[in-house]
């Protein structure tokens, strides 16, 4: 029970230490930020997983006419280019059984030859987004900078492209029965796209903190749960026989979770950013995704010219 104590007090002395680190920011009133970076997953160090990732944020206080000081209503929105991923969802492979016509232009009679093929499919799944929002915010605490509850509305364009390489493990010669079977001829390379559009709603909360020294860091963090009128979730699924994989659809109303969260060191201007992202349903893998680069804070970038 001491030990318990203890720790209980240390933590509440460096949390109480740590918060007089913490600058106020009295004057906010907009920013408009433009952010370029790599986007990246910690779990895959191939060239392919590589992607770009593009910000374009404007937040800015409500005010009444005639009013000077600050308000506590804000408004936060933007487009968000960014590449997702997920466990076992951007690359994986099955197998199953296939039969194959010889040609293109093998005859499917029966009493004619066809191929019983046992067949394995490597596939790879890039899931690229652009996200359109608008997020109205209440500040209901400052005395740590800035807390706020906000509601979120966006539109989610996703566009998934697949690509699927069919490698051949065994196979038989057969002769095609009277009863009909599923035939076809089968293509080794296949390559889709298929896109989405999604509608989500929600709120949450979005604080942001600023703590004063050398790096001059902010720290972002936001959370939102709602609904939405699809489930993305780009993971692929084997068919029974001479198919691709595909996607499971799933229409109707889901909820949903979103979590963005960042580092920046504020320098004038322009500044270093290490941020990611997840995204999910509360029922499949949550998709996630990290970027690295530079946000270019408009309002102050001509600060460096003077």
């Amino acid at each position: 029970m001491k030990t318990i104590i203890s720790f209980i007090l240390v933590f509440l002395i460096h949390y109480f230490e740590a918060q007089k680190k913490i600058s106020l920011e009295k004057n906010e009133e907009y920013e408009f930020i433009y952010t370029n970076a790599i986007n990246f997953d910690f779990g895959n160090s191939k060239k392919e997983s590589l992607g770009y990732f593009g910000h374009i944020n404007y937040f800015f206080n409500i005010k009444k006419k005639g009013i000077l000081e600050n308000s506590k209503h804000y408004i936060n929105t933007g487009i968000i280019k960014s590449n997702y991923y997920a466990s076992e969802v951007n690359e994986g492979s099955f197998k199953q059984f296939d039969n194959v016509l010889e040609t293109p232009f093998s005859s499917n009679e029966s009493g004619e030859k066809y191929i019983k093929e046992y067949n394995q499919y490597d596939y790879s799944v890039k899931l690229s987004t652009y996200s359109v929002y608008l997020q109205y915010l209440w500040k209901f605490i400052d005395n740590y900078n800035s807390l706020y509850i906000h509601a979120h509305g966006e539109m989610l364009i996703s566009n998934i492209k697949t690509s699927v390489q069919i490698k051949n493990l065994d196979k038989v010669e057969s002769t095609i029965p009277q009863n009909p079977i599923k035939l076809s001829y089968l293509d080794r390379d296949i390559s889709y796209t298929k896109q989405n559009i999604g509608a989500y709603f929600g709120i949450g909360a979005t604080a942001k903190f600023n703590f004063d020294g050398v790096t001059k860091l902010r720290y972002f963090f936001q959370c939102t749960t709602g609904i939405s009128n699809t489930q993305l979730n780009p993971k692929l699924y084997p068919q029974d026989q001479n198919q691709p994989p595909s996607y499971v659809e799933k229409n109707g109303v889901a909820p949903f979770f979103l979590i963005h969260s960042y580092f920046e060191n504020r320098i004038n201007g322009l500044n270093l950013i290490l941020g990611g992202q997840m995204r999910g349903n509360f029922s499949n893998a949550p998709l996630y995704m990290f970027y690295l680069g530079v946000n270019t804070n408009l309002d102050k970038l001509e600060t460096l010219f003077k």
